[in-house]
């Protein structure tokens, strides 16, 4: 393997472990959603919605600010270590104070359709800011190895792959394994780890 190689594999080992725990957390916070929000066609159109926009507002954004001088090893541990602080704190939101705000609205008078439109509200914007940083990740990983033009195809071509096999099989772990054998909030803490 030579120099250049050993250099890109660190990075394309990161992005495998953020698209496997980037599944983690849409994957728990859907099932999460679900049981606060009791439609799984709401809660999978806030979590969808939030992930796609909150990706590509993130990548357009931190691949703006992300260039090689800038340090962008820096910027990736940023990255990572804020999505993990809000994987905690949408956990406990998601689970402890959002089934009180719901509750809550409904009990206070306030009609079905408005107290829905604000939990669903807070819930997006949750999620939003979450995938926001999780969508830095690969333009920033991506500044770290492309270093000319001559082979950004290969690379990011290489960038993706194992982003989309780490997403894959976080996934699959979460929805076939993590969430029955470890429970909700071990396996958010897997993937905050």
């Amino acid at each position: 393997m030579n120099k250049i190689n050993r250099g890109i594999l660190p990075v394309l080992f990161i992005v495998f472990f953020a698209g496997f725990t980037f599944l983690i957390y849409e994957v728990s916070w859907f099932r999460m959603l679900s049981l606060v929000l009791g439609a799984t066609v709401s809660a999978s159109t806030i979590v969808l919605v939030a992930f796609m926009a909150g990706f590509g507002a993130g990548a357009w954004y931190w691949g703006k600010l992300t260039s090689e001088k800038q340090n962008p090893e820096k910027r990736l541990i940023l990255l990572l270590s804020v999505t993990g602080i809000l994987g905690v704190l949408n956990y406990f939101v998601i689970s402890n104070l959002l089934p009180e705000l719901y509750s809550t609205l409904q009990n206070s008078g306030m009609s079905a359709p408005i107290s829905n439109l604000l939990v669903y509200g807070i819930s997006l914007f949750l999620l939003l800011v979450s995938a926001f940083f999780m969508g830095g990740v690969l333009p920033v990983a991506s500044a770290m190895i492309i270093r000319t033009d001559i082979a950004i195809a290969s690379l990011m071509g290489k960038i993706y792959a194992w982003e989309t096999l780490g997403s894959t099989l976080g996934g699959l772990a979460t929805g076939f394994i993590l969430l029955g054998t470890f429970g909700q909030q071990f396996t958010i803490l897997i993937a905050v780890f």
